[in-house]
């Protein structure tokens, strides 16, 4: 089950929940995740937690700021798969809910001062973003940044992660 609206999946809709796994596109889907994430795993269900998901956001952030590099873009979208992996496998081995997992690991992050804050801070802030988000992904962040088209440019990258992804399961 994909998820892309918020606070939709609560403690008294789990039980008809007819999947076996997750997959909050969407910002807060769990109307309580700490009450939720346990109610899922009882049922078996996955929870690949949403910051697995959404850190596809920061990663056009972090383009805007460093200067775009596909090469450096295909080894963030890899790195973010492997973590994702770990986490489930970890939440599997150990019996906890992934959230549970992920967040304590972001708890201890959040220790650490992390570079991209102070240089996100000295950047203007770049548009609009309360309108069509595609439409902004389109027209402010892809526009003349790549020859291709952003539909053309899109299966490009995932092409590309494929290949990867593939590679790597064969070296398994």
């Amino acid at each position: 089950m994909t998820a892309a609206v918020g606070k939709v999946i609560g403690a008294e809709n789990v039980s008809r929940l007819g999947c076996r796994l997750v997959v909050p596109i969407a910002n807060n889907t769990f109307t309580d995740y700490d009450q939720i994430a346990p109610l899922l795993q009882e049922r078996s269900i996955v929870d690949v937690v949403e910051s697995q998901i959404n850190w596809g956001g920061a990663l056009a952030a972090a383009s805007e700021l460093f200067g775009y590099d596909e090469d450096r873009l295909i080894d963030h979208c890899f790195t973010a798969y492997q973590g994702t992996l770990r986490l489930l496998q970890r939440s599997k081995a150990e019996g906890v809910p992934p959230w549970q997992i992920a967040k304590a690991h972001a708890r201890e992050q959040m220790k650490h001062p992390h570079p991209i804050v102070e240089t996100a801070r000295r950047f203007p802030y770049i548009g609009d973003l309360s309108g069509d988000l595609r439409g902004w992904i389109c027209e402010r962040w892809l526009t003349g940044r790549f020859e291709a088209a952003p539909d053309e440019f899109a299966d490009h990258v995932a092409a590309r992660l494929r290949h990867r992804w593939q590679s790597a399961a064969d070296g398994l």
